[in-house]
């Protein structure tokens, strides 16, 4: 991309549950190692999954263990890392 001249915006969705505080440190230095932390919209580092009804990412027993019930108003199940 650079060597076209051609602008990158990357987007990512950071926050997972499996972010550990290690893996989001290693991928805020993979930004400035690629040196594409200038061209990220801040917002694209705070961007979490969500688990709408139905998700297949609830039959996992991980996941399930990190839900709580769902969120009508959010539409969405709400998870926190390292329960």
């Amino acid at each position: 991309m650079r060597a076209a001249g051609l602008p990158l915006a990357p987007t990512f969705i950071p926050f997972t549950p499996w972010t550990t505080l290690e893996s989001y440190r290693q991928f805020l230095r993979a930004l400035v190692d690629l040196e594409l932390a200038d061209q990220v919209a801040p917002v694209q580092l705070a961007i979490r999954l969500l688990l709408p009804e139905g998700s297949l990412l609830l039959q996992l027993p991980e996941v399930r263990a990190m839900i709580e019930p769902f969120d009508t108003r959010g539409l969405c199940y709400r998870w926190q890392n390292g329960r």
